[in-house]
């Protein structure tokens, strides 16, 4: 099989013995066999890579959820915030109008013989009746277009905040969904 041969081919030595060198056609053998074997080693590793290319896409969309998650979070605290300031606004309304409410009542009693003082300051200064009526009649129209104002401003938060309510509900199975993909793929 192996013949001394002056040709030029591939040359090895066999335990420190004499030069062989194959014939073309065994060495053609030798090395589709070789290749065959890096093929198989090949598709393992391509198999492996896209393994791991799949597994990182995974994580990066995880970690992309996870971001978009944490800013509609933020976005969603920042909305529960302004509700309740306008709901606290609301509040200082109503009791405005509560307030303004007992002052007509009690100018309802009054007739035009009487006298009426209006504080300014840490003064007191005179004022007709009719005037003072007028002016209360003005502020209680202005605190009940206010309420108004703010109880739409507070539907229309309400509405946007159960929208971001359902879009984080979303996210976050979008989120536990890629965490289980990751966890199931390592």
């Amino acid at each position: 099989m192996f013949r001394r041969r002056n040709f030029s081919g591939p040359s090895f030595t066999l335990k420190g013995r004499a030069d062989f060198r194959l014939e073309p056609r065994l060495f053609l053998l030798a090395h589709a066999a070789a290749f065959h074997v890096l093929l198989q080693l090949a598709g393992c590793a391509l198999k492996y890579y896209l393994f791991t290319v799949s597994f990182t896409q995974i994580d990066k969309m995880a970690e992309l959820i996870q971001k978009k998650l944490k800013f509609e979070v933020e976005k969603y605290t920042q909305m529960q915030k302004d509700v309740s300031k306008s709901m606290s606004a609301r509040q200082k309304l109503e009791t405005q109008l509560t307030e303004n409410n007992i002052v007509k009542e009690e100018l309802d009693l009054l007739d035009s013989t009487n006298t009426v003082y209006k504080l300014i300051g840490p003064v007191l200064v005179k004022q007709d009746p009719d005037e003072a009526k007028a002016t209360v009649s003005k502020r209680l129209d202005y605190i009940n277009g206010e309420i108004q104002r703010y109880e739409m401003l507070l539907k229309d938060l309400e509405k946007k905040s159960d929208q971001q309510r359902e879009l984080l509900a979303s996210l976050q199975q979008e989120f536990q969904k890629a965490q289980g993909l990751a966890v199931g793929k390592a």
